[in-house]
């Protein structure tokens, strides 16, 4: 495997870890056009950046891959995401194999962030210098100026080196990729056992589509189970004999459990408390009544009951004689 292209360590260590945030590089490989092809593709989960933002692989490389170049960005723990990198990658056959022309750059919101961040800053440093020779008004302070400059260099210092240290990982990474003998990491990468398992944005979606449908499936089945409650029961039986309610809407003719409020209660004994909605229906209009109740020596008895009508209007419902 011969280097070629701006080798970040033959410029030393911290010069290369300062370098601007924009970098080229180039890998030689002894392996045919076709077969480095292969390679690459063998470490790539194909899918669109913005699935790869959000779903991790167990490939080292996500991103889109066509049959000459790619776009792809290296998978990274939780706590290596700020140094995120987008890596395009073009292929050039030559006499001896392959040549991998790579192209690194850092995320578009992330540049447009460095653009706000260091233009805001270095305004108000061009302010504090040259406020005071243009504007005899406006005094300068050098101890603001130095701060603005320390704030403006240890941002660019935090921003560069953790994109080249990122370059470096991405650069040793597609290096060992297209050696002619791969080393442990790529194999396992290109295994068989690994293409058969289901990727990581696979499962998470997966357990994400089965969470939904139990909550779906609860959703449905919670009025039907919650009617049989005594809570229920008595609830309804204060409902439809209540006369302030009869006032609003009529004769309740229909009572039902209301999805969207769900239903909460603590019971210890012969003592607890619950909480939940219900939605009636009258001969003149309609409405949700949320209601709380009270279970003491084994008795559940209303405490209070509010009707939300449809026009938002709401009216607190007598409960002293419950």
């Amino acid at each position: 495997m011969q280097r070629a292209g701006g080798d970040a360590k033959s410029r030393g260590f911290l010069p290369g870890l300062l370098r601007f945030p924009h970098r080229r590089f180039v890998i030689d490989s002894k392996l045919p056009l076709q077969d480095a092809i292969a390679r690459m593709r063998g470490i790539i989960e194909q899918r669109s950046l913005m699935m790869a933002e959000f779903f991790p692989s167990e490939k080292p490389f996500a991103g889109e891959f066509s049959e000459d170049h790619f776009k792809v960005e290296r998978i990274l723990p939780l706590y290596e995401k700020g140094s995120q990198a987008i890596i395009e990658g073009r292929f050039e056959p030559t006499a001896s194999g392959t040549r991998l022309l790579v192209r690194m750059r850092p995320k578009r919101r992330d540049e447009v962030f460095l653009f706000i961040w260091f233009g805001i800053g270095g305004l108000l440093l061009l302010v504090c210098l040259l406020g005071p020779m243009l504007n005899p008004h406006i005094q300068g302070s050098a101890s603001f100026a130095m701060f603005m400059a320390l704030l403006l260099g240890v941002g660019y210092a935090m921003v560069a080196v953790g994109f080249n240290l990122e370059v470096r990982k991405t650069e040793e990474m597609l290096r060992e990729a297209l050696q002619l003998n791969p080393t442990e990491r790529v194999r396992e990468a290109l295994s068989e056992a690994a293409s058969r398992r289901m990727p990581r944005f696979k499962r998470s979606m997966r357990t994400f589509l089965i969470a939904m449908a139990i909550i779906f499936a609860g959703a449905l089945v919670y009025p039907a189970l919650f009617a049989h409650t005594e809570q229920f029961r008595i609830a309804r039986d204060y409902l439809e004999a209540d006369p302030g309610l009869r006032s609003e809407i009529g004769t309740v003719t229909a009572v039902e459990a209301d999805r969207r409020h769900g239903y909460h209660s603590t019971s210890t004994g012969a003592e607890g408390q619950s909480d939940f909605a219900l939605r009636v229906t009258g001969i003149n209009g309609s409405g949700v009544v949320t209601i709380v109740m009270r279970k003491h020596l084994g008795m559940w008895t209303v405490t209070s009951a509010k009707l939300r009508e449809p026009d938002g209007r709401v009216v607190a419902l007598d409960t002293r004689g419950d």
